[in-house]
């Protein structure tokens, strides 16, 4: 019988190595390590492991928040340990705007991002707040093709401490945000 450790606080992100650890009794030689992404078939990310523990990176087709990974003996399929469903994100990467940037109010921009993981859609906001809460953001896109690419005509909302955010239409954990700007 094999018992999982969980990934750090039941989260992974793509792109990011993650560090799977677990605990064997009895003559378990080596393992499987199987991940099952959305109650679908586990498929085998690293075989034939001795030890108590293996790092593996989500890949791009890997997000979703509802991830297992299953710990198998190597030998004896029926032996296994399996974690409690967790979540793996996709990460975004605005670099545009840049920390320092000037975006005169009515100028014609280009908000820029990059993203590690398949997200089709996503949400594109803007606040004046240097330390935002949730309120504080006003949306841009609600939903917009994850192209990496959005024009942008800026806003009259003049400040010091602008930000941009970028998040994954489907899962508001998964965001990043710009530098701050004028």
């Amino acid at each position: 019988v094999m018992y999982w450790s969980a990934i750090s606080h039941s989260l992974a992100h793509a792109g990011v190595p993650a560090l799977i650890k677990w605990t064997k009794e009895g003559p378990i030689d080596k393992v499987r390590v199987a991940l099952s992404k959305n109650n679908g078939a586990y498929v085998t990310i690293v075989s034939d492991l001795r030890g108590l523990e293996t790092t593996w990176t989500p890949g791009v087709g890997d997000v979703t928040q509802d991830a297992k990974i299953r710990i198998y003996d190597s030998l004896d399929e029926t032996v296994y340990g399996q974690t409690e469903s967790f979540h793996i994100k996709a990460v975004f990467n605005v670099t545009s705007p840049a920390t320092g940037n000037v975006w005169p109010v009515q100028s014609a921009q280009h908000i820029i991002w990059g993203t590690t993981g398949t997200v089709g859609s996503v949400k594109i906001e803007y606040t004046t707040v240097s330390n935002p809460i949730e309120t504080d953001w006003v949306v841009i896109q609600n939903s917009y093709t994850n192209n990496g690419d959005c024009p942008w005509t800026v806003q009259n909302a003049v400040s010091n401490t602008c930000l941009v955010r970028v998040s994954d239409v489907n899962d508001s954990e998964a965001k990043g945000e710009s530098g701050q700007f004028k």
